[in-house]
């Protein structure tokens, strides 16, 4: 005969490890965030901030390289894995909207100084941009168009032209 059931017993077994991941990598990026590419129940991090679900990280700094971790989250089998390797992701530079048209300083009959317009370059019709706003060897009254833009920098990206400002140089 078959003996009574004995008293149940619960056994726990322990979660499994897990290795690290291989370093995120870069999804999209913007001057002032990052999303790394996502992968499901990841965990992601910026160096020195808390891990989180979302792979976006919001109000960085343009043209300014960051490092990112992920890790695999612990899930009801496994624990947590280790942090990846960092993967350093730098943000783009920003964007800058045209500047207005040039104001001219000064004219003779065979140059025109324009206002400087500190970060400015300036370009006489298709010329080349330069950092000089002043343009010698004109004809006289000749009416010539110049234009201006915001110079790219570290941290913003060269701007679109101005409109173009006509003026006749002297008789």
């Amino acid at each position: 005969n078959a003996s009574p059931a004995s008293v149940s017993c619960t056994v726990t077994t322990k979660k499994r490890t897990v290795p690290a991941p291989a370093a995120p990598t870069a999804g999209r990026t913007s001057d002032v965030s990052v999303t790394l590419t996502a992968i499901s129940g990841y965990e992601y991090r910026i160096e020195g901030g808390q891990w989180q679900t979302s792979p976006t990280f919001m109000g960085l700094l343009p043209a300014t390289a960051y490092t990112f971790y992920q890790r695999i989250a612990e899930t009801a089998t496994d624990l947590v894995s280790p942090s990846s390797a960092g993967a350093q992701i730098k943000t783009a530079k920003s964007d800058v909207k045209a500047p207005a048209a040039p104001k001219m300083k000064s004219k003779t009959a065979y140059s025109v100084t324009l206002r400087r317009t500190d970060g400015c370059e300036y370009r006489l019709g298709n010329g080349a941009w330069r950092d000089d706003p002043v343009f010698d060897g004109l004809d006289p009254a000749t009416a010539y168009t110049f234009y201006q833009r915001i110079a790219e920098t570290a941290t913003d990206l060269v701007s679109p032209s101005s409109a173009g400002a006509q003026i006749r140089t002297a008789k």
